[in-house]
């Protein structure tokens, strides 16, 4: 059950940001943009992790601007997708298919998390 709990969250949390950005006014998307969640691994590092601007890119892409949800982060299409099936597998109590087995998809993935983080540390002039 507590698997399943972890799925509906998933679901959830990217439903709610593209809900935010689909039906929100323009001061509570701000608001949640800028004073929502944020990124856990750049408040204790300094340094910009591959998922940031994914809450603003989630808000971006509720709203329909899918250059602006691009800008704040080229993964957020990916990792959204990724997201809500890996929610709705472990909602409908599935196992996921996780082990030493590798897809195309999941390397496709690793390689693009890969890129980002090395893209967000040189715009950020950290290297």
């Amino acid at each position: 059950m507590g698997a399943r709990l972890g799925g509906a969250h998933l679901l959830a949390g990217a439903i709610g940001l593209l809900a935010i950005g689909a039906l929100a006014p323009p001061s509570l998307r701000q608001f949640v943009a800028e004073d929502g969640p944020g990124c856990i691994f750049r408040a204790v590092t300094g340094i910009v992790c591959p998922f940031c601007g994914m809450t603003h890119g989630l808000i971006a892409l509720g709203h329909g601007d899918l250059a602006a949800a691009h800008a704040d982060n080229p993964l957020v299409i990916p990792i959204l997708v990724l997201h809500l099936w890996v929610g709705v597998t472990v909602l409908l109590g599935h196992p996921l298919a996780v082990g030493r087995r590798r897809t195309v998809g999941a390397r496709a993935l690793l390689a693009m998390v890969a890129i980002m983080w090395v893209t967000n540390i040189a715009a950020h002039h950290l290297i």
